[in-house]
């Protein structure tokens, strides 16, 4: 049974433990403040949240509260995550294997049929 998007979600935000949430530039009030709403959420949940705007908080909106978690750069991660839009390209199975000599690591992923689209694929 294929799960609706809601329920999709739901389960990306159970199973994560790093969540980036990001605005579109220039922002305003409502989406700053939903910004920062739902990182708090996801924290109370346990989950380690980035807030990012690609702009800089307005002055005029420094008094909403706990808008300094919002910065304008993400710091970066230890983590590598290779996101593939499952919509796009169903995807049977991964893997990974490790050159014998460790001087690399290669991400198997087999879609279900045909290929996996370029577009369907991003590194975060």
């Amino acid at each position: 049974m294929e799960l609706t998007p809601k329920q999709q979600t739901v389960e990306l935000i159970r199973k994560a433990n790093r969540i980036l949430l990001i605005t579109r530039p220039s922002s305003d009030g409502d989406t700053l403040g939903s910004l920062v709403g739902l990182g708090l959420v996801l924290t109370k949940l346990g989950k380690e949240v980035a807030l990012v705007s690609p702009d800089p908080v307005p002055t005029h909106l420094a008094f909403l509260p706990s808008i300094s978690l919002v910065k304008q750069e993400f710091a970066g991660t230890r983590d590598l995550v290779v996101s593939i839009d499952l919509i796009r390209a169903p995807v049977e199975r991964m893997s990974y294997r490790k050159d014998p000599a460790g001087k690399s690591l290669d991400i198997l992923v087999t879609p279900r049929s045909g290929t996996i689209p370029e577009e369907a694929v991003s590194i975060v």
